[in-house]
């Protein structure tokens, strides 16, 4: 063996004229045991490590593929709802002329909702919102069917000998709008010159799902 090791590092380290050949790449466990002992358990962990590390990229890309298969596409966005602030404002006719002493008054600033995820849940908050707006301000008025109709029952009250400026006023504010809640807060504020003037504090919390 020791002719076979000795030429095997003759025709691995020179070519045929003498002049220093160019190293092999890969290097078996055979021709590593031609080499001193601590030489040769150096070759042989390069040998064994190689083909794990030509494998490095490749289990790399297998990992990141499965990372992102396991992710799936993006979660869809969540749906809105999304509303608009109006405002009906009503005058008893003839009251805001320059010279009179007194009037009545009606306004009413309320949400309108818009954006909903379906129809039906759109319908659902208006409906309700509606219902707050046109409830009676006061013990044996009927409800009314609209803004026009509260406001006329408002101003069939009014005494107009009284001396004094009537008000009804009614503010609905969304505090929480999503998907699956809706809080609206609703303040009244109501003069009638009889005593102070009166104000009632209202909470819808709403289930849009």
């Amino acid at each position: 063996m020791g002719g076979d090791c000795k030429s095997r590092r003759l025709r691995s380290g020179f070519n045929a004229r003498g002049a220093s050949a160019r190293p092999q790449i890969a290097l078996t466990k055979l021709d590593a045991a031609c080499y001193d002992p601590p030489l040769r358990r150096l070759i042989i962990s390069i040998v064994s490590i190689v083909p794990i590390v030509s494998i490095i990229p490749i289990v790399a890309i297998l990992a990141v593929a499965l990372l992102l298969a396991a992710c799936g596409p993006p979660a869809p966005a969540p749906l809105r709802i999304r509303f608009e602030t109006r405002v009906y404002e009503k005058a008893l006719p003839g009251c805001l002329e320059d010279g009179k002493p007194d009037c009545a008054t009606v306004r009413i600033e309320y949400p309108e909702f818009v954006v909903a995820p379906t129809e039906a849940v759109k319908a659902k908050l208006n409906a309700a919102v509606e219902q707050a707006m046109l409830a009676p301000f006061d013990e044996g008025i009927p409800t009314a069917t609209s803004p026009d109709q509260f406001a006329r029952y408002f101003f069939d009250t009014f005494d107009a000998g009284s001396g004094a400026s009537w008000f009804l006023r009614r503010t609905f504010t969304v505090e929480l709008a999503t998907a699956n809640a809706v809080i609206i807060t609703g303040l009244e504020q109501m003069y009638t010159a009889r005593g102070e003037p009166r104000e009632t504090r209202t909470r819808l919390d709403l289930k849009p799902n």
